[in-house]
C-alpha cells in the first residue's frame, strides 16, 4: 500500500527519471550558500521550542539538465549542562520531468522500505524541495524547503508537518559564498 502511494505521487506529478523537454534549473540557484536561521517547533498551534540553526547548501548542475542539492543543517540546543549540536546531512539529485518546472528524484526512495520520496518545483525565483516520508505504521510526514533567490542571498522557509513528528517552521537567510 505504501509503495502504491509513492508510485501515485510520482505518477501524478509526471516525475520520471527518463526526462523529456523541460528547462533546466535557472543559473542563479547554482552555488554554495551559508547562513543562519531560527527553528520553531509547534504543539497545539503554539511555539514550544525555538533553536538557532546553521545552514550549508550546495546546488550544482547534474547530467541531462538535472541538479543536485546537498545540505547540512546544524541545530543548537542551549540548556544548562545539556547543550548539544545536532547535524543532519542530505543529498538529492533531481532529473527533469515531463512537466515544466517539476523535477523528480533521480533514484526515487521506496516508501515501503522507509525511504523518503523527493521532488522539486521551480517557480520564477523560488525552488521548492519536497520530502514525503511514511512510517512503518503508515503515518506520514511532509517537509518542504522553499528557497527564494534575492541576488546572492537565498531566503529559506522550511516547514514540516504530518503525523510522525511535531510541526516545525524554520526561517533563515543564506548568502552565496561560492559560484
Amino acid at each position: 500500500m505504501v509503495r502504491l502511494l509513492a508510485l501515485a505521487v510520482i505518477a501524478a506529478l509526471g516525475l520520471s527519471a527518463p526526462a523529456r523537454a523541460q528547462t533546466a534549473l535557472p543559473e542563479g540557484f547554482y552555488g554554495t550558500f551559508n547562513g543562519l536561521g531560527l527553528s520553531e517547533t509547534m504543539a497545539d498551534g503554539k511555539v514550544v521550542e525555538v533553536k538557532p540553526r546553521d545552514f550549508d547548501v550546495t546546488i550544482a548542475k547534474a547530467a541531462d539538465g538535472g541538479f543536485t542539492v546537498t545540505w547540512k543543517t546544524t541545530e543548537y540546543t542551549i540548556k544548562p549542562r545539556r547543550s548539544r549540536l545536532d547535524a543532519e546531512d542530505e543529498k538529492v539529485t533531481f532529473a527533469k520531468s515531463e512537466r515544466p518546472g517539476l523535477f523528480g528524484e533521480q533514484k526515487p526512495g521506496d516508501l515501503a522500505s522507509g525511504d523518503p520520496v523527493y521532488w522539486a518545483r521551480v517557480s520564477e525565483k523560488t525552488l521548492d524541495v519536497y520530502r514525503l516520508s511514511v512510517g512503518a505504521d503508515g503515518r506520514h510526514e511532509l517537509a518542504v524547503w522553499q528557497r527564494t533567490l534575492d541576488g546572492d542571498q537565498v531566503n529559506l522557509v522550511f516547514q514540516r508537518s504530518g503525523e510522525i513528528t511535531r510541526a516545525r517552521i524554520v526561517k533563515g537567510t543564506l548568502t552565496r559564498i561560492k559560484q
